[in-house]
């Protein structure tokens, strides 16, 4: 079935990731549902309760937006473009000037649907600068920037580059030659940390030797130099990768500048507008920290045995690597996620995807996601050990999306992060991590037609011979030995549950929640623990990791099991319905593993009649049956029948049932 989701609910998601690099947060008394600032107290993000009376409307936009930001005479915002998504969700996107000139990277949106106003999000700049009237004219702050650059040659001084662009681009009077544009921009090459705003001129500079395109910032009244920003210091070229345990596979890896070089770097589209920096690097050492780490490297695009010299000590970085930008795609395909921090980052750009992979057997017998101090520092990273007598590197795709897995979670929920004492929350952390290997090799067994063991985690690490046979099992968590020989529970509270300490029951525990994943994915018949029967019926992958990845979204650290079912349930009515198959099968499953009562059908108005005139902000109508006649949904307004276990009857009546052009009418 396809998604109909409600247009608050993912807001609600959304408004969770810039919650997580807020200063501030203040719930106000009126419609404002959530409201964040900066240290400047400026507004980051805000989301607002709307009904047909609300005065927060799309055809004010720009007065609204002064209004709220506070701004002063001279400010403007200015419509860069406008998007309306599946959903119905209008944005538009505005660039900040000021006095006529534009703000570098000032940008902020606005989201609304039916005329009105929902959330507005962006980076509102506090211009404080005495002019806009350049004291340094626009020709010598182009000698100040090509003295800066200092390059041999320039591409408009090479006549065949000029006809090149001119012929390309469909223009005759194209030119590489800098045109200067007058802007407000931050003085980012000072000392200082408050990196003050200057008016200044901006030059994109192409020079051909040595090869280059570069932004130059000059200050517009002294001269300065306040940026340098290279624009093609790297590029993507495709390698081909022969891994250990997914087979010979293409990769993505970056050409260094007037080089040869290739390193495990690489630039990754994400959902339309987005992207992230993936870069894997190897550690020689054993030691820990940044300066120990290294970029691995070849000087071809041809990462196999015998065409790269690093391939014996090195190959299981290609497995690292490889999976980075897969569970990247899945995140970005499957869920409409930029990366791990979504839509945190650096403008457009998710936060870099790090990846530090041991080369030696000193024991590295793990793998782990080292979390950044502070929410607004993208100081983390994923960490994979080689192994050791009893395993191969721990560099399968699975464990990558593992640990992936607990950067989305921190971005996210942060459900059972810096809890010591909730061993619930942190067994859900972590099983929410192996959800998303499994995930992951269902992602790309479908797509590069592999056949990975989904439900074992860890399997390919461990040689043929061994007797243990992964890391945990989601579907047979009691009867498979795992490492250290361990059985994991499949009931709450039942056999091999661990009443310990933080550092065992948050692994050990974990089994709980990714075998009601199983249950959900594939459906099951047994006895729990607690003698209870179930047999239930499974909704398939896609369906449950979409409820899976929601339930995330919507957890706080401090949720236990039972709020996780809680919410799960409420994730599938939100997306399928409240009787749907989905919802009976979430309730089941939690059922299934010891967690909550089976389900039952929710009571609701036996008959609900629809008629009258609708507008604006409909509640979505719920009941075993509801009959419709003489009504009206207007243009704008959507109106959403769920009828449980029962039906949806239209009467055409006197005056019919009407539907006006730009309206939503959806049935469950």
């Amino acid at each position: 079935m396809k998604t109909k989701t409600h247009f608050i609910k993912i807001i609600n998601s959304f408004a969770l990731l810039w919650i997580m690099h807020c200063s501030m947060l203040y719930a106000l008394q009126d419609d404002t549902l959530f409201i964040e600032r900066n240290d400047k107290g400026k507004i980051e993000f805000a989301r607002f309760s709307i009904d047909e009376k609300s005065e927060r409307k799309m055809n004010d936009d720009t007065g609204f937006l002064k209004s709220m930001l506070q701004a002063k005479e001279g400010d403007e915002f200015r419509l860069i473009r406008e998007t309306t998504d599946e959903l119905g969700i209008t944005t538009r996107r505005f660039q900040q000037y000021f006095k006529g000139v534009k703000v570098e990277n000032a940008q902020y949106l606005l989201h609304g649907r039916n005329g009105f106003i929902e959330v507005m999000n962006g980076d509102f700049h506090e211009v404080d600068i005495p002019t806009v009237e350049p004291s340094i004219c626009e020709e010598k702050a182009l000698s100040i920037a090509l003295r800066y650059i200092g390059s041999e040659k320039y591409k408009w001084e090479d006549a065949e580059q000029e006809k090149f662009l001119k012929q390309h681009s469909y223009d005759e009077s194209a030119t590489y030659y800098p045109q200067g544009e007058l802007v407000i921009a931050r003085y980012y090459l000072n000392e200082k940390e408050n990196h003050p705003l200057k008016l200044s001129w901006k030059f994109t500079v192409a020079s051909l030797q040595p090869h280059s395109l570069q932004a130059i910032f000059v200050d517009a009244i002294v001269g300065n130099i306040i940026q340098n920003n290279s624009l093609i210091s790297n590029s993507n070229v495709t390698g081909t990768a022969q891994t250990i345990y997914s087979g010979t596979q293409a990769i993505t890896c970056l050409l260094r500048p007037n080089s040869v070089e290739r390193r495990l770097e690489a630039g990754k589209n994400t959902i339309p507008g987005y992207s992230v920096a993936i870069n894997t690097l190897v550690n020689n050492t054993g030691n820990s920290g940044w300066l120990w780490n290294e970029p691995i490297t070849n000087i071809s695009s041809n990462w196999t045995f015998l065409q790269w010299a690093g391939f014996s000590q090195l190959q299981h970085t290609l497995d690292v690597h490889w999976g980075a930008e897969k569970i990247v795609d899945y995140f970005a395909n499957v869920h409409s996620r930029n990366g791990y921090s979504g839509f945190t980052g650096f403008g457009s750009d998710g936060y870099p995807v790090i990846s530090v992979v041991h080369s030696n057997s000193s024991n590295y017998r793990y793998a782990r996601w080292i979390h950044p101090w502070s929410d607004r520092h993208t100081s983390c990273f994923m960490e994979f050990g080689f192994g050791n007598a009893s395993t191969t590197p721990w560099t399968s795709v699975d464990i990558v999306a593992h640990e992936f897995g607990h950067a989305v979670t921190f971005y996210t929920s942060k459900v059972g992060l810096y809890l010591p004492d909730n061993h619930e929350a942190s067994a859900l952390n972590e099983g929410f991590s192996d959800i998303w290997g499994i995930c992951l090799k269902n992602y790309v067994n479908k797509k590069y037609g592999l056949n990975k063991n989904l439900w074992s985690l860890g399997n390919e690490i461990f040689p043929l011979n061994s007797n243990i046979r992964c890391i945990r099992n989601a579907q047979y968590p009691k009867n498979i030995l795992c490492l250290d020989s361990r059985l994991y529970p499949d009931t709450y509270k039942g056999d091999n549950w661990d009443f310990g300490n933080q550092y065992t029951t948050a692994h050990t525990n974990s089994t709980v929640l990714s075998h009601w994943f199983y249950i959900l994915s594939v459906g099951k018949i047994g006895t729990n623990d607690n003698w209870h029967h179930y047999s239930v019926t499974g909704i398939g992958m896609e369906q449950a990791e979409r409820i899976a990845y929601r339930t995330l979204l919507n957890l706080v650290p401090t949720s236990n099991f039972n709020s996780a079912r809680t919410v799960s349930i409420q994730a599938a009515i939100d997306l399928f319905g409240i009787c749907s198959p989905e919802v009976i099968t979430a309730t089941n499953a939690w059922y299934a593993v010891g967690v909550g009562s089976a389900y039952v059908t929710p009571s609701l108005p036996t008959t609900q009649n629809v008629t009258g005139i609708y507008s604006g902000t409909i509640p979505k109508v719920n009941a075993h049956n509801i009959n419709v006649y003489n009504a009206t949904v207007k243009a704008g307004a959507r109106l959403e029948l769920d009828a449980c276990n029962g039906s949806v009857i239209i009467n055409p009546g006197t005056n019919g049932f009407k539907i006006e052009s730009g309206a939503s009418f959806i049935i469950r």
